[in-house]
């Protein structure tokens, strides 16, 4: 079903299709991704024409998601994104067969992507063209190397590979409303099968309560968040006298709140990831 708005057009259903030098007219055209809708299917959701708009869109995407594990150029303005979280979208503005703006846009795609794909190749190319890979965890990084070596001896579409994570130590912090919780934040983060080294807490939760003056709740609370801890949690406002209006509205006073206010726990967390190698593909 249709029901996400359409990226290209911004859900207006029409694109710019030319403006006039002369008397500054713009015409537009029925949007070539939604057909006029405004809507598409999710898989089109950051789905637009123009390159440098659908590079930034992948790699906002990366951003979230992490970088793919295939990569499907099935024509030109047709390329598949897939991620190892099995989200999937379809992106248009890429090229490839020729040298210009749009293959150039490919190019830095499949850079970002961990594809190093020459720009010669990448005039050559000729769709349908898939690029995947695949990672390689093990406890030490000589047995990952190891295991990455053989399969690219094995596979002759194999293209790269590359070290993305050497085990090295690394530290993370969490938060939460408990020191349970805060662990927790911080381990929702850590990948898995790293080993845990030590846990530290940073910082115990803290309690307050301040006094403001204001003329109203809201205010009380906005006064107070200029003087409570930045991390801090307002918990509960309580009007300790009301504000006076004054005689005949003279020399009214603001009324007087208590804001009660709670920090999180903050945890830090070192731990060992599993030496990882991605090996790249290419059919």
């Amino acid at each position: 079903m249709n029901n996400v708005r359409c990226s290209n057009c911004n859900g207006s259903g029409k694109e710019r299709d030319s403006i006039s030098l002369i008397t500054g007219e713009v015409k537009y055209r029925t949007c070539p991704v939604c057909s006029g809708t405004g809507f598409v299917d999710a898989e089109l959701m950051h789905y637009t024409t123009y390159p440098d708009q659908s590079l930034e869109k992948a790699r906002y995407l990366m951003q979230w998601n992490g970088k793919p594990i295939e990569l499907c150029i099935e024509g030109n303005h047709d390329f598949i994104i897939v991620f190892k979280n099995g989200n999937r979208f379809r992106l248009g503005g890429f090229t490839v067969g020729y040298r210009g703006t749009g293959p150039e846009y490919t190019k830095k795609l499949l850079d970002a992507a961990g594809f190093g794909i020459s720009m010669d190749d990448i005039a050559e190319m000729k769709p349908p063209v898939t690029f995947w890979s695949i990672v390689v965890e093990s406890p030490t990084i000589e047995e990952a190397k190891k295991k990455a070596s053989e399969i690219e001896s094995n596979d002759n579409s194999f293209i790269s590979s590359e070290v993305i994570e050497d085990g090295t130590s690394k530290t993370i912090n969490g938060r939460g409303m408990s020191k349970e919780a805060a662990v927790e934040n911080a381990k929702d983060h850590i990948p898995k099968g790293s080993k845990i080294i030590k846990e530290d807490v940073c910082k115990e939760a803290e309690e307050g309560k301040t006094n403001i003056e204001a003329n109203s709740e809201v205010e009380a609370g906005q006064i107070a968040r200029k003087q409570i801890p930045w991390d801090a949690t307002i918990q509960k406002k309580i009007c300790l006298k009301p504000k006076s209006e004054g005689f005949l509205g003279l020399r009214p006073k603001p009324g007087l709140y208590e804001v009660s206010w709670v920090t999180d726990w903050l945890v830090s967390i070192e731990f060992q990831p599993l030496p990882a190698i991605r090996v790249n593909f290419r059919k």
